[in-house]
């Protein structure tokens, strides 16, 4: 009953706010930055793979607690490959966008990151946590790209 006004208060003030910048001299976003469509796809990408990301994360965690008996310790340490898969994809991404372009390695890790985080419907509560470990790794390796 109250969603329709919550709503309809959402669109004015998202209407007014986009009105706000598309007429300040400064503004904190130029939005004809999304007339490029490089940049809106690629935004709109990332933004994808993000949520991909964060979504996978809240949901393993819920699997390492319930399925596989982990502490709520054990599972956040379970997910350490994370940090290390980010800091490889992100620091040989760029020297790979040098040499093949930038497209193509965005692409490669948007395609791998969507392979990556399929397999886990292969996941059963009974197997060990070494491909679960590999998994964190590999998706946030695809992520870093």
């Amino acid at each position: 009953m109250l969603d329709v006004p919550v709503e309809t208060l959402e669109l004015a003030l998202r209407d007014n706010r986009l009105a706000w910048e598309l007429r300040a001299a400064a503004p904190m976003l130029d939005l004809s930055l999304f007339r490029n469509p490089r940049f809106s796809i690629g935004s709109a990408s990332i933004s994808f793979a993000s949520f991909s990301l964060f979504g996978a994360i809240f949901v393993l965690t819920q699997f390492l607690q319930f399925a596989k008996d982990y502490s709520p310790l054990e599972a956040g340490a379970a997910m350490v490959p994370i940090a290390f898969g980010l800091m490889v994809g992100a620091t040989r991404s760029t020297k790979a966008a040098e040499k093949v372009g930038t497209k193509r390695v965005v692409a490669a890790g948007l395609i791998g990151l969507g392979a990556t985080l399929s397999t886990t419907l292969l996941w059963t509560s009974d197997m060990p946590y070494w491909p679960i470990g590999l998994w964190f790794f590999g998706a946030a390796l695809s992520m870093g790209c």
